[in-house]
């Protein structure tokens, strides 16, 4: 393998990558890095030019892809953005306001069942952002779900659950400094968004760290990649218990790039439910206590307040996330390192890109 070339990127150094617009074939030699997310249908779509050697990701963990090809799964992009922060950036003293936190800014089929099963179910200890982008949902294959699944809604948390969105919207807008409410819907399908640090900075941090639990819809939807986002460090970083909410198989992935998941206190076996409705609806129900009795998720904060400091600990000075990647790196063969390598040493230096998600 000779040469890198990329997709979706801004990279200008065309010594670690090329674009991948300038390459009329891809062939074997070649590392093909992906930036973002993606699919099977913009894997299908790249793959026209030809097939190469392997495909980075520079997001993923884990891709679950029904192509024969080869996935080297780097987290770049979250460790890049976490450089961002240092552990004594972080408020050392949390007023426990909430039972739980979510964030919802661009709209995927999860974030909305997550929103419509709060509304559903009556949650009423929550604090959040919520963009009000598409509040009808296109549910498709998740209608037939729960027709297999009867005992998972009751006839009225089922009538609930199908109707629009009601939460208002919130959101913190960065350039004003403030909260802002809206009650209709945003003409976007996403509201601006200037970058992880700013938007932590500017209140993101005091409505995750008010907190107990944060429920977290990673960018995945029906597929069964692994991603964590900015989303899964912002709940490190708040001292809260992690819930993911749709994804598949999240937690243990996440312990083993070496994280206290807290698996004694959160009921994480919704993980591994084969259907998006199950594993959104188990999420909750399987840890009702810690989402509605405020009193005992404050104690139970309480109870595990050095471990979830030792996750801060972990991603913040251990930087473990770098250490995933290094060792990910160290099990290639040498030619795929000489190339990778590089690569990778080049992308770390490049400034935090600003991102809607």
């Amino acid at each position: 393998m000779k040469q890198v070339v990329t997709f979706l990127t801004n990279f200008q150094n065309q010594k670690c990558a090329t674009h991948i617009s300038l390459i009329d074939q891809l062939t074997s030699e070649h590392v093909l890095h992906i930036a973002d997310t993606f699919d099977d249908t913009t894997l299908l779509q790249l793959l026209d030019k030809g097939r190469p050697g392997i495909i980075l990701s520079d997001h993923y963990c884990y891709v679950d892809s029904q192509l024969d090809i080869e996935f080297c799964s780097l987290p770049l992009w979250i460790e890049r953005e976490v450089r961002q922060w240092c552990i004594d950036d972080l408020e050392s003293h949390v007023d426990t306001r909430y039972c739980f936190n979510f964030m919802v800014n661009k709209y995927k089929i999860h974030r909305n069942i997550l929103i419509k099963l709060i509304e559903s179910f009556g949650y009423q200890s929550f604090d959040y952002t919520y963009s009000g982008t598409k509040r009808s949902t296109n549910f498709g294959n998740v209608i037939t779900d729960l027709a297999q699944h009867v005992d998972l809604l009751s006839p009225q948390q089922k009538s609930t659950f199908l109707s629009s969105i009601k939460l208002p919207t919130k959101f913190i807008d960065s350039r004003l400094g403030q909260t802002v409410f809206k009650t209709h819907q945003t003409e976007s399908n996403r509201l601006w968004y200037p970058g992880n640090k700013i938007s932590w900075d500017s209140g993101l941090n005091c409505i995750f760290s008010n907190s107990v639990v944060s429920l977290i819809t990673e960018t995945v939807e029906h597929e069964q990649h692994v991603i964590f986002t900015e989303k899964s460090i912002y709940a490190i970083m708040a001292n809260t218990f992690p819930i993911w909410v749709g994804g598949y198989g999240l937690p243990n992935h996440f312990k083993r790039l070496g994280f206290d998941i807290f698996d004694d206190v959160i009921d994480h076996s919704y993980q591994y439910k084969q259907t998006l409705i199950e594993r959104c609806v188990c999420a909750l129900t399987h840890n009702q206590k810690i989402l509605t009795d405020l009193d005992w998720a404050k104690s139970t904060r309480l109870d595990c307040a050095q471990r979830l400091n030792k996750n801060q600990q972990l991603l913040l000075v251990d930087n473990v996330l770098w250490k995933f990647i290094q060792t990910q790196i160290n099990a290639m063969p040498s030619q795929l390192q000489s190339i990778v390598v590089p690569f990778v040493d080049f992308y770390r230096t490049q400034k935090s890109n600003m991102t809607l998600i």
